[in-house]
């Protein structure tokens, strides 16, 4: 097939999702916005020019337009439902599917009616709509898209690069951890993480554990909150027990999983986080904020924890029991592994999404 996609261009999700497809033999493009110096092996790229402000979103339609009339590909593709998602749709191609990452569907739409409206329009005209858990499939029904159309696809996890025999002994040297009990972050730094809220509760934790080191590990991130939370450690007197890692290559942050006892991860708002799965996957057990498509994957007390996201005291509650009962942590990091396997490895998932696409380029004919 040949496949089209409209997607943020510098993300990892989408360069996983576009080499998958590369790899399976398929010719792959992608669309990309100003700004966003993508580059994939296989993909040929297509960069939209910046425009006049006020007509930048005309121009990329315009622009979007003529790519497609030249590529002529099967399916075209928008990831992201706002910008992303609305050009795609704007382009007036079919078939024409959309994949809601979370952000998109929970956050965006409230924030303005423009933009409640133009997510339900692009929504309507997709043949095919994916989303990465029940609960995100419930929020694009009740934003318009409609329930036949909607189907749920995992990003999921290469279980052949993440997995829990890594050897980690030269990272833990290089972040100066020795043999410290580790909790760890890989969620973007911003407000919607609330990274601050793990913050506020390690003094709990290392008034039990007084050895542990919280890593926030990130490639994204809002600068004037990475400055907050800089400060509030200071203020928290927390310097020895946190290290800020910025972002290094995708294949080594497998490792930094590996060596890592908990994942801890308290977004306001989350479809199914990869960075979740892939904690799963290699052995480091996930303490996560207390919402319903989370709840698809940690069953309170019997492979993680769920806290009230806000609740630091419930938070650092939880992460000590994990931190003082490496039997337990064993056993829950056994099962999430069986959970990886059986519902989120991204070779099965992919095939999975391959299908949908053969499905609609049929049904067209």
């Amino acid at each position: 097939m040949k496949l089209c996609y409209v997607a943020p261009g510098r993300s990892v999700h989408t360069e996983r999702w576009l080499s998958a497809f590369v790899e399976r033999g398929h010719q792959v493009h992608l669309i990309a916005l100003p700004g966003e110096e993508a580059s994939i092996e296989g993909v040929t790229i297509h960069r939209l020019s910046e425009g006049r402000p006020k007509m930048r979103f005309v121009s990329w339609t315009l622009a979007a337009r003529r790519i497609l009339r030249t590529v002529r590909p099967d399916i075209l593709h928008g990831h992201y439902l706002t910008r992303y998602g609305w050009l795609a749709a704007a382009s007036l191609f079919r078939p024409l599917v959309l994949t809601a990452w979370g952000t998109d569907a929970y956050l965006d739409p409230p924030r303005s009616r423009a933009t409640r409206l133009l997510t339900g329009w692009a929504l309507r005209r997709a043949a095919l709509v994916t989303a990465d858990a029940d609960d995100l499939r419930r929020q694009v029904v009740r934003l318009g898209a409609a329930p036949r159309r909607v189907q749920v696809v995992q990003w999921g996890v290469d279980t052949t690069l993440f997995r829990p025999d890594l050897d980690a002994s030269e990272l833990r040297q290089r972040l100066r951890l020795g043999e410290t009990p580790v909790i760890l972050s890989t969620r973007a730094l911003a407000p919607n993480y609330r990274q601050d809220v793990i913050l506020r509760a390690l003094p709990a934790v290392l008034s039990v554990v007084p050895d542990a080191v919280l890593v926030l590990k990130y490639h994204e991130y809002d600068q004037a909150y990475l400055e907050r939370l800089r400060a509030l450690t200071g203020e928290l007197h927390l310097e020895r027990a946190v290290r800020f890692v910025g972002g290094t290559p995708y294949a080594e942050l497998a490792a930094y999983y590996a060596l890592a006892d908990v994942f801890v991860s308290v977004a306001r708002s989350d479809g199914t986080p990869v960075s979740l799965l892939e904690a799963m996957a290699c052995g480091a057990v996930p303490v996560v904020g207390d919402l319903p498509a989370l709840r698809e994957w940690v069953t309170d007390g019997e492979n993680g924890f769920c806290v009230p996201g806000g609740d630091t005291a419930a938070l650092g509650g939880a992460l000590v029991r994990l931190l003082v009962a490496p039997k337990m942590r064993t056993q829950f990091a056994r099962r999430n592994r069986d959970i990886i396997r059986e519902r989120a490895d991204h070779a099965g998932q992919m095939g999975r999404m391959e299908q949908l696409y053969v499905d609609l380029t049929e049904r067209g004919k």
